[in-house]
């Protein structure tokens, strides 16, 4: 089964750190799914190169003047190199609604790059912005094609009880079956969202699409918005394979 390309180390800490303002060792260990030793190696290098500071509380960290630059600037070098930008717009674009990419940050969904159609949508994701792996169409459509080990990680990591986790991975079961997440109100009340997973060459998870539109307006036209996740996420693949 494809696994995940993981987020560097060093900038899924930055931005932990950055959404979150002070945070432990333990707290971004949590936050991440990084280790705790590697957290601690990784601060050191981040410290040192002024991108985090120690915070006034001992054993606390926040960030350097330069960490959120930075972040921006990777996240802006790597988008100008992919075609994720065009094909969200070209979604976008066809569908009317928003388009989103969405990647595996730790134990969060973080999103890297939107685009905006003919309506405006304000949900909870937008570039830079993230959450836990639990709710939402992108979450399911990014567990769904974890490693099972790693999905059952994400979930302790993130305290989810034994109950919760039954029902969750039937409802991957579901979405590896289809190849596509759904759901409605989640994250943002009378938002509807549709995921589906990109692959790199090597058969690796490197995302999700999602589209995603108010509730009232995606009820007739939820297989059309599927079926524009899911080409859209066809289409970045297959960009995504070597040449």
């Amino acid at each position: 089964m494809p696994t995940q390309t993981p987020v560097p180390r060093l900038l899924a800490i930055q931005l932990a750190i950055a959404r979150a303002g002070s945070l432990s060792v333990r707290e971004i260990s949590a936050l991440t799914g990084i280790p705790q030793s590697a957290v601690y190696r990784k601060l050191d290098a981040l410290v040192d190169a002024g991108l985090v500071n120690r915070g006034p509380r001992r054993g606390q960290f926040c960030c350097g003047a330069e960490s959120l630059r930075f972040a921006e600037s990777y996240r802006r070098e790597a988008l100008a190199n992919s075609p994720i930008t065009t094909h969200l717009r070209r979604a976008a674009e066809s569908s009317g609604e928003l388009a989103a990419y969405l990647i595996p940050s730790g134990t969060e969904a973080l999103c890297v790059e939107s685009a905006e159609g003919r309506h405006i949508l304000r949900c909870s994701y937008s570039p830079g912005r993230a959450q836990p792996l639990t709710r939402g169409a992108s979450a399911l459509a990014i567990l769904a094609f974890l490693q099972p080990a790693d999905a059952r990680d994400i979930l302790a990591a993130l305290h989810v009880q034994s109950s919760g986790k039954q029902a969750l991975f039937r409802q991957l079961e579901q979405v590896r079956a289809h190849r596509y997440a759904m759901s409605d109100s989640e994250l943002d009340e009378g938002v509807w969202g549709a995921s589906a997973p990109v692959f790199s060459g090597s058969g690796n998870l490197t995302g999700v699409v999602t589209i995603m539109a108010p509730s009232v307006r995606a009820e007739q036209r939820q297989d059309e918005l599927i079926s524009q996740a899911q080409l859209t996420a066809a289409d970045l693949t297959s960009a995504l394979e070597p040449t």
